[in-house]
């Protein structure tokens, strides 16, 4: 199993690497969805764990694998009421 991260700059992605994400990415310089489609055989990933929201929201739907989860755990990007618009994938 891989667990990828993403983060702002080169430090913290060394430092998500040493506290155990398989690969981690920095989202400045990354196109982090290809690389993670890219290593997961354009499957995704099973779970994501999102504290962005919206300006995430859809490389999260594209990496994200079929019947796979996505937690929001805030919202840092700002409004979060776009999400009952999507009401279909809201559980």
């Amino acid at each position: 199993n891989h667990i990828f991260a993403t983060a702002g700059s080169d430090n913290k992605v060394q430092l998500a690497e040493e506290l155990g994400a398989t690969t981690a990415f920095n989202y400045k310089t990354t196109d982090w969805k290809e690389k993670i489609l890219e290593l997961t055989d354009g499957k995704g990933v099973d779970l994501i764990v999102d504290f962005i929201g919206k300006d995430y929201f859809e490389k999260n739907l594209a990496c994200i694998a079929r019947d796979g989860r996505i937690v929001f755990l805030s919202f840092l990007s700002g409004e979060w009421r776009w999400l009952r618009r999507r009401r279909d994938l809201v559980a």
